[in-house]
Formats: C-alpha cells, sequence, structure tokens
C-alpha cells in the first residue's frame, strides 16, 4: 500500500488530534461530575458525593480489567471506542436530571450511582483501547494522550467557572439548573466530536499503515487479503481465532495473555497503582474539606480542581524531558509523594498549624501534589509499550490503564476513612 509523504503528514496531524482528544474524553465525566459536586452535596447532603461518587465510577474499572482481552478480540474497534462514548454521553447527560427531579431522594442517588457505574465501564473499553492503540505509535502520541486527560480538568474547571459568572451560585434555582444543563450539555457535545474524530483517524491512511490489521475496518485493509487469509496470518502472529474455542479455552489463554505481558510491567505497574492510590485518597474528598472562608461552594470547587488540573497538566507535559523518564526517578517521586497523605489531612482537620495550615502552603501544596501525579502516571504510560513488542504493546497500554484505575479504586475507597474528618 504506498501512501504519499502528504498523506503521512496529515494522518500525523489527524493522530495527534485524536489521542489528545481521546484523553479529554476519558475524563469528561468525572471532571465533570467533579467540577459540580457543590450541584449534588445540595441534592444529597448526606451522600458525601465528594468522597461517594469517584467510588461509582472506578469501581466498575477494576471489574472490566477480568475481561479487558475478551473483549478486545471479540469486539470491533469501532465498537470499542465510539459506542462507548455514546453511552457515556447518555448517562452523563441523564444524571443533573435525575438529580434535578429526585433531590433527597435514595432512589434518585442510587440511580446517579448506577449511571456512573455503568459509564465507568464503557470509559474504561473506551480509554484502554485508545492508550493500546497508542502503544503501536511513538510515545509523544501516548503523552498527548496523558495531557488531553489533564486538559480535560483544566477545560471543566474554566467552562464552569465562566458559567458562574452569569449564572452565580446560590441566587435562585432556576438559574443554578439552566448552569448545569448548559455545562452537561457543553460537555456531551465534547464526547460526541471525539466519536467523529475517531472515524476520521481509524480510516486515514497513516493509521492503515500504522496498526495490526486486525485494528482496521475492512475498507482499509489489503485489497488481496480475504477474510480466511486475514485469520491465517492473526493465527501466526498467535492471536487465537475465538470461535475455534471454548469459553473456558479462550479465559485460560486470557489469563495466561495478560500474564505473559504483566511479567514484563510488574514494577512500572506497581508504581502506577501507589501513584494513584496516594492521589485518590486526598482527591477531591479531603483536599475538599481545606475551610476556606472566601469562597462559596461553588467557587471553592473551581479553584481547588483548577489548581490540581493546572499544574497536573504541567506534569504530564514535562514527561517530554525523555532523562526523566526512568523507573528509579518514578519511584523515588511515588515515595515522596506520602508526605501529602499527613499535610491534606492536617489542612483538612486544624486551623492553626504552624505554616502548613497558611493559604499561601495549601496552594502549593496542591500545585506539588498534581505535578507530581501528572509526571508519574504519564511517565508510566509512555514506558510500559516499550518493554514489550507487537500486539503486546496494546496489551501494556490495557495493562497500564487498569494499574491506574487500580489505584484510583483503592484510593477513593482509602478516602471514605477521612470522610467525617
Amino acid at each position: 500500500m504506498y501512501v504519499s509523504e502528504h498523506e503521512i503528514h496529515k494522518g500525523r496531524t489527524i493522530a495527534s488530534i485524536y489521542f489528545f482528544m481521546q484523553g479529554l474524553a476519558s475524563l469528561i465525566p468525572i471532571n465533570t461530575i467533579i467540577s459540580t459536586l457543590d450541584f449534588y452535596t445540595d441534592r444529597f447532603p448526606t451522600a458525601s458525593p465528594s468522597f461517594t461518587f469517584p467510588l461509582a465510577c472506578f469501581t466498575s474499572n477494576v471489574i472490566l480489567i477480568l475481561i479487558m482481552v475478551y473483549i478486545k478480540k471479540n469486539f470491533s474497534l469501532n465498537f470499542r471506542v465510539p459506542f462507548s462514548l455514546f453511552v457515556m454521553t447518555l448517562l452523563l447527560l441523564g444524571m443533573p436530571i435525575i438529580a434535578v427531579n429526585m433531590p433527597h431522594s435514595l432512589t434518585g442517588l442510587w440511580i446517579i450511582l448506577g449511571f456512573q457505574f455503568v459509564s465507568g465501564a464503557f470509559n474504561t473499553i473506551s480509554n484502554a483501547t485508545v492508550v493500546g492503540l497508542a502503544g503501536h505509535f511513538p510515545s509523544h502520541y501516548i503523552a498527548k494522550n496523558s495531557t488531553g486527560a489533564s486538559v480535560s480538568g483544566l477545560l471543566s474547571n474554566i467552562l464552569r467557572g465562566v458559567l458562574l459568572i452569569f449564572f452565580p451560585y446560590g441566587t435562585s434555582e432556576t438559574h443554578s439548573i439552566y448552569e448545569i444543563l448548559i455545562y452537561y450539555i457543553t460537555a456531551a457535545v465534547a464526547l460526541m466530536i471525539c466519536i467523529i474524530l475517531h472515524y476520521k483517524f481509524i480510516y486515514s491512511d497513516y493509521a492503515a499503515i500504522t496498526l495490526p490489521l486486525d485494528n482496521l475496518p475492512p475498507s482499509k485493509r489489503p485489497d488481496e487479503l480475504s477474510e480466511s487469509r486475514l485469520t491465517i496470518i492473526l493465527d501466526d502472529q498467535q492471536h487465537v481465532v475465538a470461535v475455534s474455542m471454548t469459553a473456558w479455552e479462550n479465559a485460560i489463554d486470557n489469563f495466561q495473555e495478560l500474564w505473559r505481558v504483566l511479567k514484563h510491567l510488574k514494577m512500572l505497574l506497581f508504581i502506577m497503582v501507589i501513584n494513584n492510590t496516594i492521589s485518590a485518597s486526598m482527591y477531591p474528598g479531603v483536599m475538599l474539606k481545606k475551610p476556606v472562608t472566601y469562597l462559596d461552594p461553588a467557587w471553592k470547587i473551581v479553584v481547588f480542581a483548577g489548581v490540581f488540573n493546572l499544574f497536573n497538566s504541567l506534569g504530564k507535559f514535562s514527561t517530554i524531558f525523555k532523562g526523566l523518564v526512568c523507573k528509579t526517578v518514578l519511584g523515588m517521586v511515588t515515595g515522596l509523594r506520602l508526605i501529602f497523605l499527613f499535610t491534606f489531612v492536617i489542612e483538612a482537620t486544624t486551623l492553626h498549624f504552624p505554616v502548613i495550615d497558611t493559604e499561601w502552603f495549601f496552594y502549593i501544596n496542591v500545585a506539588l501534589f498534581a505535578l507530581t501525579d501528572g509526571f508519574v502516571t504519564s511517565s508510566v504510560f509512555i514506558l510500559c509499550p516499550t518493554k514489550v513488542h507487537g500486539h503486546d504493546k496494546e496489551i501494556a497500554g490495557f495493562l497500564s490503564l487498569q494499574g491506574l484505575l487500580f489505584g484510583f479504586t483503592i484510593g477513593t475507597y482509602c478516602a471514605l476513612l477521612f470522610r467525617n474528618l
């Protein structure tokens, strides 16, 4: 298949936009929820949404690790990404509607938590697929994906801040509902744009010459390959055809495949889990417990989360300095991050502790917390695919994402210990 230099250059541009936007989409649901925690706290005050809402999202993520390889083998790329994004869009739009119509209702609360659980599952399918695909490309595409994920939070905070200027917090219930609906509709539109970009990318010539054949739509595969010959090629690459196996054999093969790749990544994945356990233990729940008198509940979330997302983005961007991206540096940074478990708890529970309770220290603390989190997370995503070859790169992408999500899940459960600070 001949592809001109112009088409390759165009394809690289599309790929850059695609991986950035898919990173953006991966955290749009949870960032949208975090940015509007004041809205849900007003309607479900006894539920402590800043602690309980992330649980529903991340719990489903861990469950998906057991079947992710099965999903990859049995569902097409165009199902795993655009369909998942479409489901996430519908569920995201449904959450504020339930909150408005069923406030202070246990049923309404459980419906929203259910929406978040299902949305988290489809988000894992989509995001793991995209991270896996990025493993077939140069490492800077993975960095773009990680940067997009960070920018997602920052843009969410900026949009919420702009809307609060026009619809100030506490003025009226009607204004509050209008502001939230505009905010969620904008987030849904962004997810729909990512669906369109997926088709634009996957049908590009650059994708056709870079991705493995089984990830390409039939129209982009070489014409001379019939389905039967394609099956033979995939078999030669040790990708077993699922229809020729019993369900039990297929399950065993999936775990063997995961274990084979996991052995090459165990230290990096351990770092990823510890790093994100620390992060989710403190953010957003404990961080938002910092007492302030100069911000109302809505602006408090926007400012605190905005600082976090800004420096988290800078941390992920810092991985362009290749000399810092190594296991030794990552292990040291992750170990030092344990200090944040003490500083944030002190800030949430005391008012006059020397230095730590000052406003300037709090913002420096948040900045360093976010900066180191972004650096470690992005570095692990970059390093994992470099430890394996061929189709194993995609599985390495799945596993690195699952390490992140597993850490988030452990962290959100650990955060419940601090719920009553």
